[in-house]
């Protein structure tokens, strides 16, 4: 993927806008300066760019409310703060604000030219990301159209019995939990509840309990903070709250480690995200059963089924 290497210089001192120009001129970037907040703004309005270089005091504007409006109005625009006031409270309060780095002046024209190279390459992998999730995205929506092709034929009564739970389930707000066979359909079910139900419009969100490690499934559920952890790179709301509006379906729910289930409790009683925001999202939970019912708890909490999770669905051999 080519990458973009435009890049905005907002200062107000003229001099500095014609050496960083001509400097990053020199290297290959295309570049724009503007000497107000007013023109850098309406630079990045007329045309977007991957690097913004700002500095801290402008004539017209605060340059950390500066920060704050671009990084509202160009989220993947990268920024690094150039200012002449070296303190520690501006170098912590700029990255706060998703500053990329803080320099100050004078700087080494290596220094920062290794800088700008660092942050375009991150604005690179956001957007490959971003490119990335909505393709997975495109790609489940797919999946999902091609799983309801195989719909199960209810012919024999006990399926028919099944087909009448579903129908019942599907409307309500209820918390389903469905247990099973490996390889009976749990995940086709759980696909038709989702469809026949009024969240249909919105796809339903998914969680294999069993392939992600204990250390992450608490942030894929809950969601983290840009920085909480290596590779955190930007703030994630979890699935719980992705599923807003929609279907949360946790496949082998008993494989999630027990304290993080006496959370999970919490969250289908009183239905909220980690970031304490209302969720209204249907849950739905697979897990494998044995051939004995005492299986069928695994190494899960009794309570994770017997209080939150009603009516149950099991499937006939």
């Amino acid at each position: 993927m080519k990458q973009s290497r435009r890049i905005l210089i907002i200062d107000d001192e003229r001099p500095i806008l014609l050496t960083l120009e001509a400097l990053l001129s020199r290297h290959g970037f295309e570049t724009e300066t503007a000497a107000t907040a007013a023109a850098g703004l309406k630079a990045l309005k007329n045309k977007a760019a991957s690097l913004v270089l700002l500095d801290l005091q402008l004539p017209d504007a605060e340059g950390l409310q500066m920060l704050d409006q671009i990084k509202t109005e160009r989220p993947e625009t990268q920024v690094i703060i150039l200012t002449a006031h070296d303190t520690l409270n501006n170098a912590i309060e700029s990255i706060k604000r998703g500053a990329y780095h803080f320099i100050s002046k004078p700087y080494a024209p290596e220094e920062l030219l290794s800088l700008v190279e660092k942050a375009l390459e991150k604005q690179s992998l956001l957007r490959e990301t971003q490119k990335l999730r909505e393709k997975t995205e495109e790609l489940e929506k797919r999946l999902e159209i091609a799983e309801m092709r195989f719909t199960p034929v209810f012919k024999s009564k006990s399926m028919q019995e099944i087909e009448e739970l579903i129908n019942a389930m599907a409307p309500s707000e209820a918390n389903v939990l469905i247990t099973g066979e490996s390889g009976v359909g749990k995940e086709v079910i759980a696909n038709l509840i989702h469809h026949r139900s009024r969240r249909s419009e919105r796809p339903m969100v998914k969680l294999n309990c069993a392939a992600f490690p204990q250390t992450m499934i608490e942030g894929e559920l809950f969601g983290y903070v840009k920085g909480a952890f290596t590779g955190a790179m930007n703030d994630f709301p979890g699935m719980i709250a992705e599923a807003d509006g929609s279907t949360l379906f946790l496949d082998e729910i008993s494989d999630m480690p027990i304290d993080l289930q006496t959370r999970f409790l919490r969250v289908l009683g009183a239905r909220i995200s980690a970031a304490r925001k209302h969720s209204r999202a249907k849950s739905e939970f697979s897990r494998h059963c044995g051939n004995e019912s005492a299986n069928c708890a695994g190494a899960g909490r009794e309570s994770t089924a017997l209080r939150c999770v009603l009516p149950a669905q099991y499937f006939p051999d």
